[in-house]
């Protein structure tokens, strides 16, 4: 979901602002009911599957060569990850505590242990860990979209261990029995590919599934990369249109514009994540960008793709708590304002907040390696 490296920011920018886009589709489909009177796009769940691929490719752009030699131990990786993504979260969580105390204030009244829950679901939270104490179907009830980045901290972790010994050809079989099960579990859950986020058995494994289907894919694309690249000049000269506007098209087209196909949601969402979706990534990486002011855009995208998605929820329900008849006021005008002021939070909490700490923890806490 994030990029890990100043170097990868200058060399892949259309991935951030592929991220950048897919993180306000999600924002504005979980904040559709409060600020746009329930009218969300439909398909823009798919989001989370090029947020795995995106964060498969650019792992392994930055750290492969280094887990696969052994000058990265598994250790220093999974703490690089958490240096990248704890401090944002760590924010996200704060605030989701303080959008949840009304309610639990409410509750109060009506006797219960519900500020012990809290405590005990907020100390789990903290620790990337579900919980099901506060009820509910969500496997992080405080903050939904956190269910993302568990899953995707579980497939980091075993990317790590098994850097070595992953050549392209475990890694295609795994890929493979990743979308099998992702598939089988599709077609039998009620909400398809819209999954993962639950505490149902189903969504456990198929968030799992979309994880590793997802990261899989996009480290070997950052493999095979090299050869299409040659491939493709080789062919014809790369046409420069096909390295932005075609990725970023394509995904916006996806995510808006594709409306339920009731039973051929499934079939189309799984032909997007397994031919859209890499298909974007690798074409968004064949330029050389050298425009400033698109990089620029580029680089604004991609630094409020990872706050927008993480806080968008917590700073949505303040937001109704102070403004309870905001969205039934001004329904769509609501929600386009809620949603500059998130992506301006975002852009400030980046440069405010997450940089400065994540460069102290760098410099206190990892071993230079």
């Amino acid at each position: 979901m994030s990029n890990n490296t100043v170097a990868n920011h200058a060399r892949f920018p259309v991935l951030d602002a592929l991220r950048g886009c897919a993180a306000i589709f999600v924002a504005q489909r979980h904040l559709a009911d409060d600020f746009w009177a329930g009218n969300g796009f439909f398909r823009t769940y798919l989001a989370v599957d090029l947020f795995f691929v995106l964060s498969g490719f650019v792992i392994a752009a930055a750290y492969s060569s280094r887990l696969e030699s052994g000058k990265l131990s598994a250790k220093q990786f999974m703490l690089v990850r958490w240096i990248r993504l704890y401090p944002m979260y760590f924010l996200a969580t704060l605030l989701a505590i303080v959008a949840v105390v009304p309610s639990v204030r409410a509750a109060v009244s009506h006797g219960g242990h519900v500020w012990a829950v809290l405590a005990m679901t907020s100390m789990a939270t903290l620790v990337f860990l579900p919980s099901h104490w506060m009820g509910g179907i969500l496997l992080f009830s405080l903050n939904g979209p956190f269910w993302s980045l568990f899953f995707e901290l579980i497939i980091n972790s075993a990317y790590a261990v098994t850097a070595k010994a992953m050549n392209t050809t475990r890694l295609i079989f795994v890929i493979l029995g990743a979308l099998v099960l992702m598939i089988l579990l599709a077609l039998a859950i009620d909400t398809g590919l819209d999954s993962g986020w639950g505490w149902a058995w189903p969504h456990v494994f198929i968030g799992v599934a979309r994880a590793l289907f997802g990261i899989g894919a996009g480290i070997l694309l950052f493999r095979m990369r090299p050869g299409l690249m040659r491939a493709a000049r080789m062919t014809a000269k790369f046409p420069v249109f096909l390295g932005a506007l075609v990725p970023l098209a394509t995904v916006i087209l996806v995510m808006m514009a594709t409306p339920s196909m009731h039973a051929f949601d499934v079939p189309f969402d799984i032909f997007v994540c397994v031919v859209v979706f890499p298909l974007s990534v690798l074409l968004a990486t064949f330029i050389d960008w050298t425009n400033r002011g698109f990089l620029l855009l580029c680089s604004i995208l991609g630094s409020i793709s990872y706050p927008i998605y993480l806080l968008h929820v917590p700073v949505g329900k303040l937001i109704q708590t102070l403004a309870p008849t905001l969205g039934e006021t001004y329904p769509a005008t609501a929600g386009w304002v809620v949603l500059a002021f998130l992506m301006t939070l975002s852009y400030a909490a980046e440069k405010v907040y997450e940089i400065p700490v994540r460069r102290w923890l760098n410099q206190h806490v990892l071993r230079p390696s």
